[in-house]
């Protein structure tokens, strides 16, 4: 880690010679280039120091960079390394896939803002209306159905809502294999 490597925060030094890793589902950390050679004060990996001895419910970045931001999930902190400290090519980047939309060449970051523009600005049929606290069973069934005339919803094709590739000529994704919600396919068919 760089705090039992001596490295001084921020490592300034030091971070010119690695490439920051984000795996999913893994502990982040920093690998070496290979234009460097390792030693032990700059070894292949250097794992980011550990959080657990945090506040319970703050999650602190690691990144030996001075960074100050602290989150209150782990998958807040991981998405903030992926996002901010990752090197681009890790970066995850959604083009809308709408080629005349001004966000097919400005690209989301989150998949959840993907997931929302494409709900609420292409009135695609993800997911289902927002419910009010307080609705009635009734309610709910009606604001629905208004949602659902509301929605641009082709017959062509239908977009996963896991993983948000558009699908053709099968009820399955081919990414991520989740099949068509059933009322989505009797909307279609």
């Amino acid at each position: 880690t760089p705090s039992s490597l001596g490295w001084p925060i921020p490592a300034t030094e030091h971070l010119k010679h690695y490439n920051f890793k984000v795996p999913k589902g893994k502990q982040p950390y920093l690998e070496l280039a290979q234009s460097w050679e390792a030693s032990p004060e700059m070894p292949l990996k250097v794992y980011l120091d550990s959080s657990s001895d945090s506040k319970r419910g703050t999650c602190p970045c690691k990144f030996p960079n001075g960074c100050c931001m602290s989150f209150k999930r782990p998958a807040d902190l991981d998405r903030h390394y992926m996002n901010v400290h990752a090197s681009d090519d890790q970066k995850l980047r959604l083009n809308c896939d709408y080629s005349e939309c001004p966000r097919s060449s400005d690209p989301f970051n989150r998949k959840d803002h993907y997931r929302d523009h494409l709900k609420d600005y292409h009135k695609e049929d993800i997911g289902t209306a927002k419910q009010a606290k307080g609705m009635s069973e009734k309610e709910w069934k009606k604001a629905q159905k208004r949602w659902i005339e509301e929605r641009q919803i082709t017959v062509q094709w239908w977009r996963c809502a896991k993983c948000l590739v558009r699908v053709k000529d099968s009820w399955d994704c081919y990414q991520c294999k989740q099949t068509c919600e059933t009322e989505r396919i009797k909307i279609r068919q």
